[in-house]
């Protein structure tokens, strides 16, 4: 087999040229069509009429039993019987006869299948997982590549190739633009979606069931392809995400990739009992994955081939300051709503940036953020504000709206939009909005598309576009972040969670760790915690006031009672004895009214601290997820969180407490002093330690985690942990 490498040999035309590797799919000499059909409505008549009107450079073989001809070309009953070496199959059978086809693949030598056959494992039936099986067998065995089963094919636009071996009704146009999609019946509207929106493809690839390439292989080869600027992505799941991460990280460091996911609003796989697990759906990790990998994420695909047309026309931003320049003030005002609800910055002008437009610009014309030019604005004017703009230190990005009036040609403006920016621009990204689509505007797009600047018709589109170059540049210089090595005090907890697991196998329920074990735990990793007592009778616990001092908290700690609060199983402010032994009363009858076991604990209540969550659940298929949020017992109605993958660095730690809505209150307002935010950052790199060294957790909260100003107690009141 050949290495994967993309470019860099002898077209399909040269003398003595064989494939291997993913060349066989995307640059192979030869391709034979699996059920080659003379129907033109069949999958077998198209793809072969898309090899040949597409002037595919290699060798074609129709392979049909049933046919001696095919479209004017000599049909082979197997592909055993063609005389020449061949790269790439396309099989297009019956499931029934998918893998004696295939297995003569292997024997013929075949570098590459594209299997468009269904009726594996997409079908959940035992007999599909089988057949699955056995094709897996049969591509190890013969080392040959494979996209598929249940795909619409491959396609590779570059010159010397011409590759179109796909059921594909509409060729794309050629361009910068990888794209995988894994679902085969979206791919031909895909596909004409990318043709309407100018949205030139290098390579397109459906990898259907994938049962051997997958996303990670082709990101692998699309990042050496020098064609490929942008690779876009429609994507439903990913069979093994912990080994694309690392790949798309070191992609995304030289090529943009732009993805819209599938099912944002699928539940988790599995129903959680602790906040931290009811508080995480599936979509939440794959959040956290486009995060940690530096993918642009959108929400469909019409925004993603916008998005990467932005990206493969335009360099990355060098920060998230955006300056808006119109003629309109409505179109303004949408851009700045858009663009402030997509995390951009709305960026302030230089005091010599303001007095330049005051001073050039008409005198009615508003120079702050956005720039409104007025409906008079010529195309000096645009040339001033669009050249001043960028010039300006506090700008990264710039998006240019203009909405034609009848007495300004759009011609003008097109072309000092597209000078100032060849001439100023910097490594500066300029994004355009043109809102018509008469003869004078569409003479002056080409112009800008020309210059490599991207336009949209609305002030939302090209807001996204903006945004996506915000993201991208700072998913570029996003910088490495190395787990901090924690060693725990003791053994880190294992004879703890040995005793609990050992504890909750004798008494047959799920093994979760008490309170005072939890505590425990999160201690010896130097993770501070409220002081707490577990006192045996009521006259123990008027003893414990006095080390604890008053006020205390009441709780009961019992696994029967998963949320205390559901039940009532709290009393906080507690301020005498009095109060106390009421308490101590009715938490001991809630106790004996929930089977009698477990037991209450005291705990010195804090004033004056923030109430934070923060939680670790293992997924599945991602590994564990570090969550950080406001706490409390409404965290599950606020959800206001934060999700990373696992480990957490001091710089991930840093982004998750600053993401959350109730930073401001964190940060010190309205006089009030800020926390111990260096603290919170530190816990939260020790969950993250505590994590790794425990894998057996599959879920653990702190909630609240009470942080003080710095300089006074802070603590996890509560600790919630379930074994696996």
């Amino acid at each position: 087999m050949g290495e994967d490498k993309a470019g860099g040999r002898p077209g399909p035309g040269a003398p003595g040229c064989r494939a291997g590797g993913l060349d066989a799919l995307f640059r192979p000499c030869s391709v034979a069509v699996l059920g080659a059909s003379p129907r033109r409505d069949s999958i077998g008549g198209t793809v072969l009429r898309n090899l040949v009107t597409g002037e595919y450079q290699g060798k074609v073989f129709p392979v049909n039993p049933a046919h001696e001809v095919v479209m004017s070309m000599k049909c082979y009953r197997s592909v055993l019987e063609i005389p020449d070496p061949v790269d790439l199959a396309v099989v297009i059978v019956r499931k029934d006869l998918a893998l004696d086809v295939i297995r003569e693949c292997g024997e013929k030598g075949v570098g590459a299948l594209v299997i468009v056959s269904a009726g594996f494992g997409e079908t959940g039936t035992p007999e599909g997982r089988e057949r699955e099986a056995k094709l897996r067998d049969l591509l190890r065995r013969y080392h040959m590549r494979a996209s598929g089963p249940n795909c619409m094919g491959v396609i590779n636009t570059e010159e010397a190739v011409r590759l179109n071996a796909s059921f594909a009704r509409v060729g794309p146009p050629p361009g910068p633009i990888a794209f995988v999609t894994q679902s085969g019946a979206l791919g031909e509207s895909m596909l004409q979606l990318a043709a309407e929106r100018g949205a030139g493809i290098s390579m397109f690839c459906s990898i259907g069931n994938r049962v051997d390439v997958d996303a990670t292989d082709l990101v692998t080869y699309w990042d050496r392809d020098e064609r490929t600027g942008v690779i876009a992505m429609y994507v439903e799941s990913f069979l093994d995400p912990r080994q694309f991460i690392p790949v798309a990280r070191r992609v995304t460091r030289r090529k943009p990739i732009v993805a819209v996911k599938a099912g944002r609003t699928a539940q988790g796989a599995r129903a959680a009992l602790s906040h931290t697990g009811s508080l995480v759906g599936r979509d939440v990790s794959y959040d956290a994955l486009f995060e940690e990998c530096g993918i642009v994420r959108v929400t469909s695909v019409g925004e993603l081939f916008d998005v990467a047309a932005a990206l493969a026309q335009q360099p990355a931003a060098p920060g998230s300051r955006v300056a808006v320049l119109t003629n309109a003030g409505g179109p303004g005002i949408l851009a700045t709503d858009a663009l402030v609800g997509l995390d951009v910055t709305m960026t302030t002008f230089s005091p010599e940036t303001t007095a330049y437009l005051r001073r050039v610009l008409h005198s009615e014309a508003s120079v702050g953020n956005p720039v409104d030019l007025l409906a008079s604005a010529t195309a000096k004017d645009y040339d001033a504000a669009v050249r001043a703009a960028l010039r300006d230190p506090g700008v990264d990005i710039l998006l240019v709206i203009f909405a034609p009036p009848i007495m300004v040609d759009a011609d003008p403006v097109t072309r000092v939009i597209a000078d100032a920016w060849r001439e100023e621009g910097r490594g500066k990204p300029v994004v355009a909005c043109f809102m018509a689509k008469s003869r004078s505007v569409r003479a002056g797009l080409r112009q800008l598309q020309e210059a490599g600047i991207p336009t949209y018709p609305f002030p939302e589109e090209a807001a996204k576009a903006v945004a996506a170059l915000v993201a991208h540049g700072s998913g570029r210089a996003r910088p490495e972040d190395p787990p901090t090595a924690i060693r725990p005090a003791g053994d880190g907890g294992s004879a703890i969670i040995q005793a609990a697991r050992e504890r909750a196998a004798e008494e047959h329920r799920e093994p979760w760790l008490s309170l005072e074990q939890g505590l425990a735990l999160v201690g010896a990793y130097g993770i501070p915690t409220v002081a707490t007592l577990f006192p045996d009778s009521l006259d123990g616990a008027l003893d414990a006031t006095t080390q604890l001092g008053w006020p205390v908290v009441a709780k009961v700690d019992s696994p029967a009672i998963l949320h205390r609060s559901d039940v009532g199983g709290v009393t906080a402010g507690i301020a005498d004895e009095g109060q106390l032994v009421r308490a101590w009363r009715r938490l001991t009858e809630l106790l004996r009214e929930n089977g009698g076991g477990g037991r209450i604990a005291l705990q010195q209540q804090l004033a004056g601290a923030r109430e934070t969550v923060l939680g670790m659940t293992l997924d599945a298929m991602f590994g564990p997820l570090i969550m950080f949020g406001s706490g409390g017992i409404y965290v599950e109605v606020i959800r206001d969180v934060a999700f990373r993958l696992h480990p957490v660095g001091p710089r991930r730690a840093e982004e998750m407490i600053r993401q959350v809505r109730a930073f401001p209150l964190l940060a010190g307002t309205r006089g009030e002093p800020p926390v111990d935010l260096e603290l919170l950052r530190d816990v939260l790199v020790r969950l993250s330690a505590l994590v790794g060294d425990h894998p057996e957790i599959v879920e653990l909260e702190l909630n609240p985690f009470l942080i003080a100003p710095t300089g006074r107690e802070s603590g996890a009141v509560d600790v919630r942990v379930r074994l696996g």
